[in-house]
């Protein structure tokens, strides 16, 4: 028998989120899961060379990361019946994070968005999930945007 004790769902936060909604609470309430949601914010401190005061760079770094962690607390909150919620706001690129949470935490299972690109645009941006897929721990339960 499977056992899912640790969900883990990284939300980029845009609109798309909500079509997976339904997804993650339906497996979360049937394993009696703990759900891990969390974002992962650039790391503006790498913008340096454009001579910004580095005590603003902290600023700005800190807003962000604040804003992320508002946004997703409220997307918790809107998760009705899953009973366990952590909320990560992590710093970096998001695969490499995703992958390295995963890692830490022992998740049984990653339930996560696509974003659709194809082609050039694919090509040059690449793919979270794919990225993701090729280097989970653990099962990744892919999820195309329904518009």
């Amino acid at each position: 028998m499977i056992v899912i004790e640790k969900i883990l769902f990284p939300v980029d936060l845009s609109e798309s989120v909500n079509s997976f909604i339904p997804y993650v609470v339906t497996m979360t309430r049937k394993f009696n899961a703990t759900l891990y949601i969390a974002t992962v914010t650039p790391d503006v401190s790498s913008i340096t060379s454009f001579f910004v005061p580095h005590t603003d760079i902290r600023s700005l770094q800190y807003e962000v990361q604040q804003g992320a962690a508002h946004h997703i607390k409220a997307l918790a909150d809107r998760l009705e019946g899953v009973e366990r919620v952590e909320v990560c706001v992590l710093v970096g690129d998001p695969a490499d994070q995703i992958i390295d949470l995963a890692r830490q935490e022992e998740i049984d299972l990653i339930i996560m968005g696509t974003r659709g690109r194809s082609g050039l645009q694919k090509s040059i941006f690449g793919s979270v999930c794919d990225r993701v897929i090729r280097s989970a721990i653990c099962p990744v339960f892919s999820i195309s945007p329904m518009d």
